[in-house]
């Protein structure tokens, strides 16, 4: 399972919203854009945290976390009263997240025990969970510590001895609170070792094994590892985990960053963003920034230049919305960069649009049909009663009727499948870019 989006509500920077990810993501924004809150909001919802008070917006309202999985589940948490306790009876699908580790090593962590008892807890709850196991959860935490210590040296790491309590996988104890190690290096309490050791470490475990139920926030990376294991770390991990969220305030981390990576969160104040895209164009700028308002919108775009034969042209970027296209725009011009823009038709701006309210009334009918209406005759030509339809179908009804961003992330999926050079977006975008 990986997350497709997740919403917040009433939680330090977000008020009410949703923000949308792939199976590898690196968040960047200005300072108190809400980086930091995604991966720590994650870590309530999955890690049964509690809520600090003072990081509650409205103290008369609830706090409120959701994810949408790629498995398309809508799994709700709702956070009430004074000391905002996690409300069962308010709260949805909770027990389909059974099974998932979220692993979060905030800013500038120094703690490889905490990180190599959560990794072993993720080894040992999909053993349990997924094949029914009645080995205790001691026996099967040690196997796990060996596996993640195997390819490490022998010498970083003395493991002296797990939890003697012997539970079985039936047990209404926490495998996390269960499974805890006493280790040390070379005689060396592992607390007295210096930061750069320690870091060291975290890198070696989490480059070690993989972890295909793992889900893994790092919070700027930058300054949590020495920058000259940040490459290679990106690299495994990418290979190693089942999806990574990634913070930084560094433009060399966004140097070895993929384009569509990328999830930019904004505010008022967008240079510090902007900054950070103009190194992916390259200091040689050769290439035309063409902005776009989302991430689903990028994937319909991107396939649109490769279909039209200019990949190497253009660096298709999202931008948040179409009201955050023209102050980046602003500033990737005043930076000397050369910039397109595509909006969906509803945006007012006639010059810059395509001619239909939204990307996804391109679908093609037999694609629609297929996804959405089997009976059809014709792809509906609003956006209104085109996300209506969807909606109307079992598959999303527990996303909300006024969120159609699970069912444009479906249909994008499917776009490198079904567009060509036979639909009519391929016109627009070609006359949009001279």
């Amino acid at each position: 399972m990986i997350i497709k989006s997740i919403y917040i509500k009433n939680f330090k920077a977000f008020e009410d919203k949703t923000i949308y990810f792939q199976k590898h993501n690196v968040i960047i924004g200005d300072n108190d854009s809400g980086k930091s809150t995604i991966l720590e909001a994650l870590d309530i919802f999955f890690n049964d945290k509690k809520i600090n008070p003072d990081f509650v917006r409205n103290p008369d309202e609830e706090v409120v976390f959701g994810i949408f999985t790629d498995g398309k589940k809508f799994i709700k948490k709702v956070y009430k009263g004074k000391t905002y306790r996690l409300d069962e009876k308010l709260s949805m699908n909770i027990a389909d997240i059974k099974g998932i580790s979220y692993i979060y090593i905030p800013y500038n962590n120094d703690n490889p025990v905490e990180i190599l008892e959560n990794l072993a807890s993720s080894i040992v709850e999909k053993k349990i969970i997924g094949d029914g196991t009645d080995k205790s959860i001691t026996d099967a935490a040690n196997d796990a510590i060996n596996d993640i210590l195997k390819s490490i040296d022998g010498k970083m790491l003395v493991v002296q001895n797990a939890n003697s309590t012997t539970l079985l996988p039936n047990s209404t104890l926490d495998i996390k609170k269960a499974i805890k190690y006493n280790i040390d290096s070379s005689g060396v309490p592992l607390e007295g070792r210096g930061s750069g050791y320690q870091k060291n470490l975290v890198y070696a475990l989490l480059t070690t094994g993989n972890y295909e139920n793992v889900i893994l926030g790092i919070d700027e990376i930058e300054n949590s590892f020495s920058y000259k294991n940040v490459e290679n770390l990106v690299a495994a991990i990418k290979e190693k985990i089942a999806q990574t969220l990634i913070t930084t305030h560094s433009t060399q981390i966004m140097k070895i960053t993929d384009i569509n990576d990328v999830v930019p969160l904004f505010t008022d104040n967008v240079k510090s963003i902007t900054d950070l895209y103009s190194y992916l164009g390259g200091v040689e700028k050769t290439k035309t920034f063409v902005l776009v308002e989302g991430k689903t919108d990028m994937k319909w775009i991107k396939k649109a230049i490769e279909i039209i034969g200019e990949t190497n042209k253009y660096l298709v970027i999202q931008c948040g919305g179409h009201t955050n296209i023209e102050p980046v725009k602003s500033e990737l011009i005043h930076n000397g960069f050369t910039c397109k823009t595509i909006k969906d038709g509803d945006s007012g701006d006639e010059e810059h649009s395509l001619s239909k309210e939204c990307i996804e009334l391109y679908i093609p009918l037999n694609t629609y049909r297929q996804m959405f209406d089997s009976d059809a005759t014709i792809v509906p030509l609003t956006k209104a009663d085109f996300f209506a339809k969807c909606h109307s179908l079992n598959i999303y009804k527990d996303i909300g009727a006024d969120n159609d961003s699970p069912i444009k992330m479906d249909i994008a999926e499917m776009v490198s499948d079904f567009l060509n050079s036979e639909n009519p977006l391929i016109k627009e975008v070609k006359n949009l870019l001279k």
